[in-house]
């Protein structure tokens, strides 16, 4: 009868390592996941981020466009101006 009873432990001690075997690639598959679903997040959030920077850097540009294409009108145009006053003067 104990040699039963000790088949029976040795029994019940291999299902238990064979589920912990079979459980193994869900756990690692779940925690897999959640890695993925963090990742994925943060590449919403930095492309987010680069948009947002793009936006404000092409109006910066655009900003910056509209002062050097009124350079002329601001230092060039008085002194035309000017000079010719006095050329026809």
């Amino acid at each position: 009868m104990t040699k039963v009873v000790d088949r029976v432990s040795d029994l019940e001690r291999m299902m238990k390592d064979l589920v912990y075997v079979q459980r193994q690639p869900e756990i690692k598959l779940a925690s897999f996941i959640e890695e993925m679903q963090e990742f994925k997040q943060e590449m919403a959030e930095y492309k987010e981020f680069t948009e947002k920077n793009i936006r404000e850097l092409n109006q910066k540009w655009g900003e910056l466009a509209n002062r050097l294409g009124t350079i002329g009108e601001d230092l060039i145009l008085p002194c035309f101006v000017q000079r010719m006053e006095n050329f026809w003067a």
